[in-house]
C-alpha cells in the first residue's frame, strides 16, 4: 500500500512538469514497461538458475569425459 502511495506521488510530481496528454501517455508507457520488467525478473530468474545449473553440469561432464579423457589424455591412463 505504501509503495502505491509513493508511486502515485511520483507520478503526480512528474505530471506537473510534463502536463500534457502526450507526456502523460509516455509516462504511463515507461512506468508500465518498468513494472513488467520487474515482475518478469521475479518469474524468469528462478528458471534461469535451473537452466544454468544443468548447463554447467553438462559442460563439466563433457570436459571430463571428452576433452580431458580422450583428447588431452595423460600418460598415466
Amino acid at each position: 500500500m505504501k509503495l502505491l502511495l509513493v508511486f502515485q506521488y511520483c507520478k503526480a510530481k512528474v505530471l506537473e512538469r510534463v502536463g500534457n496528454e502526450k507526456g502523460q501517455f509516455a509516462l504511463d508507457i515507461a512506468l508500465g514497461m518498468a513494472v513488467v520488467l520487474v515482475i518478469s525478473a521475479f518469474i524468469i530468474m528462478p528458471g534461469l538458475k535451473s537452466i544454468s545449473n544443468s548447463f554447467m553440469t553438462s559442460m563439466s561432464s563433457w570436459w571430463t569425459d571428452t576433452m580431458s579423457g580422450q583428447i588431452f589424455k595423460t600418460s598415466g591412463n
